[in-house]
């Protein structure tokens, strides 16, 4: 707790208070205090201040006092007055938090018709999670192309995807920044750290399709990471270090002055770095993978009665060593964006825009037998161009709300020794839902459009493309609710699978401009249960992946490996996913998820891959998490398993299946909170990758460091 809730509470016990007086602060699980929480006992309702202070009469020497604050759980206890009280709140449950990504409004995730998860800072501060990707290791189905984290990946492996729709390095999901795709424009990964670690206020996560309203890059779910909101004298910072050389430095400032608010955030990262291949494969050319890598993101935003404008800025410089002493990689980033926000007699207007540059620089060797030794076999610079705009409308009247809107985006880039390249979108889209009762909700919408790309001189290859979505959200009572959706997604090749070759290891891609676009239907179907200390979820999904992107084996010869992407055949993704949350006590929470899946190509172009399985994709994913906050301290122990999968699409490399446990302590100590923290504490060995050379994830790795808050 900082010196100046100390003096607070200090202040309270001092004063003089009538009998019935309740006094106090609330803080979250890391010491930060809490605004704007509501405060109610009796019939009484007060809100915390910007130090989360707070003063209530009861009403009687004896009450319930409840807390409620948007991402945490709900806290009710008896208390007797007078008193001043430090009350502690918990991350919010399955059933609690609030979403603003489902269908770009605000809503209960009771009452969508979409399996939302939500990680709020709280959670990814308290947890060894080294980088928001590890984090989302948690979720059910959430997936990068490779086991590996972001921290020694290539970043062409970084495509995120849900549900089993993996088979490729680009995202099948759409990964948000405030609303401004994080997703690079020219090959659809995802450069995680983008986003400085100290301005995260959470992180949201839609699995299913949601394109008829986010557009092609969410066939598979949308993700979104949403920074911290600037109040009067916010102040974010952290430093830690550990073993590999890793040394991070994280800070963000915002303030608020009347109708002006502003922040900025930056980061520092160094990793030296570990050995990547296999020790029974690794030879003497083999050097540690590692990546130093600076983010900086601005914001400042004016606020009037009737409207809102704010304009953003950022930039990420980042420098990869791959493995080998020729294998390096170098990413500079510059972006900016604008969103203009209003209310009329009508309903909600908004308008937005975003652009900017990508320079991608990649080297590529062989490595000889015996490893040994390699030589440079290319060298490659994409420099890409980006632009976007977006409008778009809700209205409400009596149970029915309406939200349509436009989006365009155009993305041009130069692949090293190949003429320029580009790609258009453009599409409009509508979604209506309306309520006939106070416990179901009915959503119908669909996105219409039309796609183009093709180098320059050259007649562009074009799609019209229409994809409807209609769902249903049924609450059966105060405990349980069901819902249901259909949803026929697309998903056009990006510039990168269309016109760059690439290699890993010893595994050479070719791209194909001849790539068609995806389309899919899915179902879902789940039901949440809801209980005062805990909530569960069951979800079961369906789908079907026509005209499949993926790597498809061409030849092997000689420990050499060639594939094309190819529009190789149908996907079929089916499974469930349970995930469940307890709290025991104030101070005790446990919280399990899980997932089975069966994703196998079904027929196509490609009869070789029938009955295959799907690469990169397991046939299940675990995982469990003990928080303790015991007074200031708190102690968070994940255990997450992996079965076996593939690394191709012959189903020849095999990953073996693993497990991994990480380790988290910490204490909040004034305004700063020390802690620890181990990844892999058993060492684990886990397969990443078969090129055909086994390559290997993180081993065991502990860190320490410190967190400040104000206030």
């Amino acid at each position: 707790m900082n010196p100046a809730l100390v003096a607070l509470l200090a202040a309270f016990a001092a004063q003089p208070v009538s009998p019935t007086q309740l006094r106090g602060v609330i803080v979250d699980v890391t010491g930060t205090s809490v605004a704007g929480a509501s405060v109610s006992s009796d019939g009484r309702s007060v809100a915390t201040d910007a130090r989360g202070a707070f003063s209530l009469d009861a009403g009687g020497p004896e009450a319930t006092l409840t807390v409620r604050a948007q991402g945490y759980a709900d806290y009710a206890a008896r208390v007797r007055a007078p008193a001043v009280l430090r009350i502690v709140l918990q991350p919010a449950g399955i059933a609690e938090s609030l979403t603003v990504t489902a269908a770009r409004s605000q809503e209960r995730l009771a009452a969508t018709a979409t399996a939302t998860a939500v990680l709020p800072a709280s959670i990814l501060l308290t947890s060894a999670a080294l980088t928001a990707d590890d984090a989302l290791r948690s979720v059910p189905g959430f997936s990068l192309f490779r086991r590996s984290s972001s921290r020694v990946a290539n970043p062409t492996t970084q495509g995120a995807s849900l549900r089993g729709l993996a088979a490729s390095g680009a995202s099948r999901a759409l990964v948000l920044a405030d609303g401004v795709p994080m997703n690079d424009p020219f090959g659809g990964w995802i450069y995680w750290n983008r986003v400085p670690q100290a301005a995260i206020d959470r992180i949201e996560v839609v699995r299913g399709g949601s394109a008829e309203l986010y557009g092609h890059e969410s066939i598979a779910g949308t993700i979104q990471v949403l920074t911290v909101d600037p109040a009067a004298g916010t102040l974010r910072a952290g430093v830690e270090a550990g073993q590999g050389g890793m040394a991070r430095g994280t800070v963000y400032g915002g303030i608020r002055v009347a109708a002006w608010s502003a922040f900025a955030a930056g980061e520092r990262f160094v990793l030296d770095g570990f050995p990547v291949v296999a020790p029974d494969d690794r030879g003497p050319v083999d050097i540690d993978a590692g990546v130093k890598y600076s983010s900086a993101l601005a914001s400042i935003e004016r606020r009037a009665e009737r409207w809102s404008l704010a304009v953003r800025a950022g930039a990420l410089d980042e420098d990869r060593s791959n493995g080998t002493p020729l294998q390096r990689n170098d990413t500079n980033l510059r972006s900016v964006s604008a969103r203009a926000r209003g209310t009329g007699t009508a309903g909600a207007w908004a308008v937005a825009a975003s652009g900017g540059t990508v320079d991608y620089d990649q080297s590529f060797s062989a490595v000889r037998a015996g490893r040994a030794a390699e030589m440079l076999t290319a060298r490659q610079r994409v420099a890409s161009a980006h632009q976007s705009a977006s409008v778009q409308w809700t209205s409400a009247w009596n149970r029915h709300w309406l939200t349509a809107g436009g989006d365009l985006a155009r993305v041009v880039a130069t692949p090293h020794g190949e003429p320029e390249v580009s790609q258009r979108d453009y599409a409009a889209y509508a979604q209506i839902s309306t309520r006939p009762s106070p416990r179901l909700t009915i959503a119908a919408g669909a996105r219409a459009g039309a796609w183009s790309t093709g180098p320059a001189g050259v007649e562009r290859r074009q799609r019209v493309y229409v994809m409807p979505r209609v769902s249903a959200a049924w609450s059966a009572g105060e405990h349980v609710s069901v819902h249901a959706s259909w949803t026929r997604p697309g998903r056009t090749p990006t510039l990168n699978e269309l016109y760059r070759d690439f290699q890993v290891g010893n595994t050479t891609t070719f791209a194909n401009g001849r790539l068609t676009p995806e389309r899919a239907g899915a179902f879902e179907g789940g039901v949440l249960l809801r209980a005062p200390r805990g909530s569960a979820r069951l979800v079961g999904f369906w789908t079907k992946l026509g005209d499949a992107i993926t790597n498809v084996t061409l030849d092997v010869a000689a420990g050499r490996i060639s594939r094309e992407r190819q529009n190789a055949g149908h996907i079929r993704a089916r499974g469930l996913e349970l995930e469940g949350e307890w709290r025991p006590s104030g101070w005790t929470a446990l919280a399990a998820s899980a997932a089975l899946l069966d994703s196998r190509f079904t027929g196509g172009v490609e009869p070789g891959l029938t009955g295959r399985r799907v690469p990169q994709v397991p046939r299940w994913v675990a995982a469990a998490s003990l928080r303790l906050t015991p007074g200031r301290a708190v102690a968070t122990l994940d255990v997450r398993s992996t079965g076996a999968q593939f690394d191709d699409d012959r189903n020849q490399f095999v990953l073996r299946r693993a497990t991994v446990a990480d380790l988290y302590a910490g204490v909040a100590l004034r305004r700063i909170q020390p802690f620890v923290a181990v990844e892999n504490v058993f060492d684990a060995e886990v397969d990443v990758g078969r090129t055909p050379v086994r390559t290997i994830g993180t081993p065991r790795t502990a860190r320490a460091g410190v967190r400040f808050y104000v206030p």
